[in-house]
């Protein structure tokens, strides 16, 4: 199949973009990861008071 060069750009174009969300959703996974275990180890020092 023939591809012009506006839709080779296209493809290229869309993949970097797709590239990118990636990236921001790996990031946003380790965030809450961290996050989840910040509050784990707050959990862990909190006493409730009697």
């Amino acid at each position: 199949m023939y591809m012009g060069p506006e839709m080779m750009q296209y493809f290229q174009q869309l993949h970097e973009y797709l590239h990118m969300q990636n990236k921001n959703m790996e990031a946003m996974r380790q965030l809450i990861e961290k996050l989840n275990k910040d509050i784990d180890e707050l959990k862990d020092k909190h006493v409730p008071r009697p």
